[in-house]
């Protein structure tokens, strides 16, 4: 006689003989179509592992997706430990030294060649370094931001541009300069410093 067997591996009764009906009476499958009594001398011992299964707990479907990546947040600015009478200089290639005095909150100090008609004029005149054409008048300021506790760098839209430890900048946004920073004014590497903030 056929017998209908629930086809839930997560049933106790999997693969067991059911009473006949739509579903089965322990984990509520859909029953199917009854099949005939398998002769049990010529199989192996297919008795189902046990599985800690109810019909009102039923196990959880694995739907694990990948993660996604992490998502790995800018630097943020951390706090300068400059003291209140810290100075900036710039140290060009060729030995020169270029400073600001102690720091003075908001005063733009504007870095490029004197001569020529415009403004404002440069406190910091670069003129006499080597490659000195290949920067502007004025080419960019340096400002003190007590927001932020550091020294900041800003382009002036400068002809030739900047670059700040190997990135370009982009004009009238501020980049804050951190002691041993690399600056280039210009292009191809003519016109470099190395910041020293004490």
């Amino acid at each position: 006689m056929a017998t209908v067997k629930c086809q839930n591996p997560h049933c106790d009764y999997f693969q067991k003989p059911v009473p006949q009906g739509e579903f089965c009476p322990f984990c509520g499958e859909p029953l199917g179509i009854p099949q005939p009594e398998p002769d049990l001398r010529s199989q192996p011992n297919l008795e189902p592992t046990p599985q800690s299964f109810s019909f009102f707990n039923p196990p959880t479907p694995d739907r694990s997706v990948p993660s996604p990546p992490t998502f790995v947040s800018p630097p943020t600015m951390v706090e300068s430990k400059f003291s209140d009478r810290s100075s900036i200089t710039l140290v060009h290639d060729c030995g020169k030294k270029f400073s600001i005095p102690e720091r003075t909150p908001h005063k733009r100090f504007y870095i490029g060649r004197k001569g020529g008609p415009k403004m404002p004029k440069p406190e910091i005149d670069l003129t006499d370094i080597p490659h000195s054409e290949r920067i502007s008048r004025p080419h960019a300021h340096i400002v003190w931001d007590d927001r932020v506790n550091s020294y900041m760098f800003v382009d002036e839209n400068s002809t030739n541009g900047s670059i700040l430890n190997g990135q370009s900048l982009e004009p009238f946004q501020p980049y804050r300069l951190n002691n041993g920073d690399i600056l280039e004014l210009g292009r191809e590497q003519k016109v470099i410093f190395t910041i020293e903030i004490i």
